[in-house]
């Protein structure tokens, strides 16, 4: 396999996970503030199935705009250090979210919600499982198509005599 297909099927997985990372983030903070309304059982089953098909795909794209060039800081780092752990992309989707956050409580006119902890809190967890759910689709061949540009050894090595 030449080397642009490696690097192309690289940057294919890495945008899949990416998406993957973003849809995880949007179901775990629309099932969190779900949660707070405080619905009877029939209603929450109502209203969950509404909001998989309309509102997870909807703040999903607003999540991936934000977060995107944070995402590809992280990404590119752990591609170039070769970094397969989860916790280490957990830790860089962490890291995105906080990120994110920053920039939107910075931004004239934030709303004082950003600047609430739980609400941190709760936006950072969001980020730990889009980093795992990015390492389960992209993250396990974290530098792969980096060690398939190392050019050959130049010597067979020491002989054994």
């Amino acid at each position: 396999m030449s080397r642009i297909l490696d690097h192309f099927l690289r940057l294919t997985a890495m945008l899949v996970g990416f998406g993957a990372a973003v849809l995880t983030a949007s179901l775990f903070l629309n099932l969190v503030f779900i949660s707070v309304l405080g619905l009877t059982a029939e209603e929450i089953g109502f209203v969950a199935s509404t909001s998989l098909v309309v509102s997870v795909p909807v703040l999903a794209l607003f999540l991936g705009y934000y977060a995107f060039l944070p995402a590809i800081v992280v990404m590119a780092a752990t591609e170039i250090l070769g970094l397969r752990d989860w916790l280490w992309h957990a830790l860089g989707g962490g890291a995105v979210s906080a990120a994110v956050l920053a920039y939107a409580w910075q931004r004239p006119g934030a709303d004082p919600a950003f600047s609430d902890q739980g609400f941190f809190l709760i936006v950072v967890a969001a980020g730990l499982l889009a980093g795992i759910a990015y390492w389960l689709v992209a993250g396990r061949g974290a530098g792969g198509s980096i060690g398939a540009c190392k050019p050959p050894p130049t010597s067979p090595g020491p002989s054994g005599s």
